[in-house]
């Protein structure tokens, strides 16, 4: 469909520049007379087909969207059209990427298509569980409900993967002090040390040569090491974009001391949370399982949710499935055992969400208490080291110097 850029003026003679699609240039000038513009120049821009359209559609991040979902429910439950909510937002809109796919998304639906098959054409750059949810808000008259739920999704997952990122950002941080702080005193400290330690004339502590020799080492090598750490970095990134490699570093981090129980928290989390959103749009508790698993980004988390999907459809209940699963919390599969026996499998998965929720906060405070304190006293062993080798000919000063 032409894509028509357009200059107009609007009820208050103020000029407006932006763009229409429209099947021909007399259909684009009168439904912009239909909203009350003046058309002063309107000429064809390019052309697109609705369930491409990359050109005009890049990235859309999940702020975004829950902006735009927790706005359209407020819209919604005040009573408006769908078709004034999408003009409204598309004016409230700060990304080009969201403008652009809020005025396809209008453009189709005045043509007679659905919401949710306008939405479900571009679902290369919205989540699934987006579109599955609007098609239930629209079968069941209940979009305000619908829209709600993806905004506490969309708005939860920001808040974890925020969390997450806090939870690394501060040990991140204290690692690279330590790595400035050594290299400094390797390469620009030691050295003013290395014509005092020459002046004493003596034999120098089997400390103190192994740190002149590395620092020697450092600043002789400096460019070559330098290279080394790129290419470990460059040659680490190829691995984890492989199949095997994923799946590698996936099972270290599920094995680290500190981390993997947060990792495990994060994750269990998000796929409940899915699997309830996907159960409440229409889905059985198997294929919501399923759809769920998909979603998750640990491929050893994601093959054993898969594995429990198997045995579910095999024959095995929902309790022994998930008991034979190798990462999954024990008080999950507790509740899971109730909602089963119950038939309130629904009602069940939003108290695991909840629960999970205040476990993933425990969890990330837990990681942060425990790993501060960890890496300051790597720091102070690491600097306390290299210190004791520097100032280590010093104390014995008396014994080097000769009268």
């Amino acid at each position: 469909m032409p894509v028509y850029q357009y200059k107009a003026r609007d009820e208050r003679g103020k000029i407006v520049e932006d763009v229409i699609y429209s099947a021909s240039k007399a259909a684009a000038t009168t439904e912009l007379a239909r909203k009350g513009f003046e058309v002063v120049s309107i000429d064809v821009q390019s052309e697109a087909v609705y369930a491409s359209g990359s050109e005009y559609i890049t990235s859309i991040s999940l702020h975004e969207l829950a902006k735009f979902s927790r706005y359209f429910s407020v819209l919604i439950k005040g009573g408006l059209p769908v078709l004034e909510c999408l003009e409204i937002l598309h004016g409230e809109a700060r990304s080009r990427a969201l403008k652009n796919l809020i005025l396809k998304v209008k453009s189709q639906v005045e043509g007679g298509m659905s919401l949710y098959m306008a939405f479900d054409e571009h679902k290369k750059y919205i989540p699934k569980l987006f579109i599955d949810l609007i098609k239930v808000g629209e079968m069941s008259g209940q979009l305000f409900e619908s829209f709600s739920r993806i905004t506490n999704y969309l708005e939860k997952t920001i808040e974890f993967r925020r969390k997450l990122r806090d939870a690394l950002t501060y040990p991140a941080f204290l690692l690279f002090f330590i790595f400035v702080l050594v290299t400094y005193v390797v390469t620009l400290l030691i050295p003013r040390f290395e014509e005092i330690y020459k002046a004493l004339e003596g034999e120098l502590p089997i400390p103190t040569q192994i740190l002149l020799s590395f620092g020697q080492f450092s600043r002789d090598n400096f460019w070559l090491i330098l290279g080394a750490v790129f290419l470990v970095i460059i040659l680490y990134l190829e691995f984890v974009a492989t199949k095997y490699g994923k799946r590698f570093m996936d099972g270290v981090k599920l094995n680290l001391p500190m981390v993997s129980p947060l990792i495990i928290q994060y994750n269990i989390t998000n796929f409940v949370k899915s699997t309830s959103l996907m159960f409440f749009s229409g889905y059985t508790f198997l294929n919501s399982m399923r759809e769920a698993s998909n979603t998750v980004d640990n491929v050893e988390l994601s093959d054993d949710l898969n594995h429990i999907c198997e045995r579910i459809e095999n024959g095995q209940s929902i309790y022994e499935a998930f008991k034979k699963g190798k990462y999954i919390p024990t008080f999950t599969i507790s509740m899971l055992r109730v909602g089963e026996k119950s038939n309130n499998l629904y009602e069940m998965l939003e108290n695991i969400v909840y629960f999970n929720e205040q476990e993933l906060d425990y969890a990330t405070n837990t990681f942060l208490r425990m790993m501060g304190p960890f890496i300051i006293v790597i720091l102070a062993l690491v600097v306390g080291s290299i210190l004791f080798a520097a100032y280590l000919p010093v104390l014995s000063m008396a014994r080097l110097i000769r009268v």
